[in-house]
């Protein structure tokens, strides 16, 4: 008589509020929560929950609900001096675009809202592993030692605790147990230059290949844990073989690239300024003859308060200088990005 199959290894999974906030407005987020539901049902999964966490979402719950149907409407206008300043093929289809997320609206805070509440059954049954004195000093020793999440210019207290529970959670629980963290705080947690995929080095031994996984989607972490359970289960949710973007993430993506790649090209412009290959001039015309020689102030001027205010939206050192490399990937983005919201190829800034 043949041994039934052995049954793997229940999987402790942490998961950061910021993917559960992050799921609200997901609109594949129905059929993803389907499958961790029945994955936990299963015993396959063991959904493990901070108090922390659960303050969290309680607190942005109905703030995104209700920012999430909001930004159905207004990205019209956060992309219309773009659109119209675009060719009318691109306007109409992201207008056509638009149309079809306008007839979505009235069901999407019904949605938000059912996918909130079936979280907050998930957190409701979960194992607790709140912070303990000792799990917020080690965290607070995080600080005084400079190393991630405290690597960026920013107060990192609460993701440190996080961190540090999970940590404990590992350290506890001893023998056969596997564990994953989820978080989409990549930019605290994960690698700042071999890939977002891998942990910070500063986190690199609290994570290996097996027994504690480090993941920065919730879908990635459950088709790597239990990817035949999984396939099986987001089959039977309908969930779409490979999710369509957001034509809001689209568009701000594009817009970003676009305020990028103007901003080199500005900076380029104020370094001949300063080398005297450029002359401001106060004059209204300048001849035909004399562009690229002679700017006249009331531009260079409104140029300089735009580059301004990009250097306040992104950072003066995420605004390059920028390598051949990287200039190429930039400008490749941008039209791939216009080419799906319209415009032909190579239609660059």
């Amino acid at each position: 008589m043949s041994k039934p199959p052995r049954r793997s290894r229940p999987v402790r999974m942490f998961v950061d509020a910021c993917v559960w906030l992050d799921l609200i407005g997901d609109p594949c987020a129905p059929a993803l929560i389907g499958a961790l539901e029945e994955l936990v049902t299963a015993g396959d999964i063991i959904l493990v929950v901070a108090r922390i966490i659960l303050d969290e979402f309680a607190q942005n719950r109905a703030r995104l609900i209700e920012d999430g149907g909001r930004s159905i409407t207004n990205i019209r206008g956060r992309v219309a001096a773009p659109a119209k300043s675009r060719n009318v093929k691109r306007r109409r289809s992201v207008n056509d675009e638009f149309d079809e997320f306008d007839l979505k609206l009235l069901s999407f805070s019904d949605q938000a809202t059912e996918t909130a509440e079936r979280i907050e059954r998930l957190l409701a049954t979960s194992e607790r592993h709140d912070a303990t004195d000792a799990i917020k000093v080690r965290a607070a020793e995080r600080g005084v030692e400079r190393k991630a999440p405290f690597h960026r210019p920013r107060n990192g207290m609460i993701d440190a605790i996080l961190l540090e529970i999970y940590a404990d959670m590992v350290a506890r629980k001893k023998g056969a147990q596997n564990f994953a963290f989820v978080t989409h705080n990549t930019k605290d947690f994960s690698h700042p230059t071999a890939g977002q995929k891998l942990p910070h080095p500063d986190l690199a031994d609290l994570f290996s290949k097996s027994r504690s996984r480090y993941f920065i989607t919730l879908g990635e972490a459950l088709r790597s844990l239990r990817p035949d359970q999984f396939v099986d289960l987001v089959i039977e949710q309908e969930w779409p073989d490979q999710p369509r973007r957001r034509i809001a993430e689209i568009a701000t993506a594009e817009r970003e690239l676009f305020e990028k790649i103007w901003y080199n090209r500005h900076r380029l412009w104020r370094e001949k300024i300063e080398q005297g290959q450029i002359e401001i001039v106060d004059e209204d015309t300048i001849p035909a003859e004399a562009h690229g020689r002679l700017v006249r102030r009331e531009v260079w001027e409104a140029a300089a308060r735009a580059a301004q205010r990009l250097e306040d939206r992104y950072g003066y050192e995420n605004l390059g200088p920028w390598t051949d490399l990287e200039w190429g990937m930039l400008n490749g983005k941008l039209s791939a990005l216009g080419w799906a919201l319209g415009d032909e190829w190579d239609m660059l800034t």
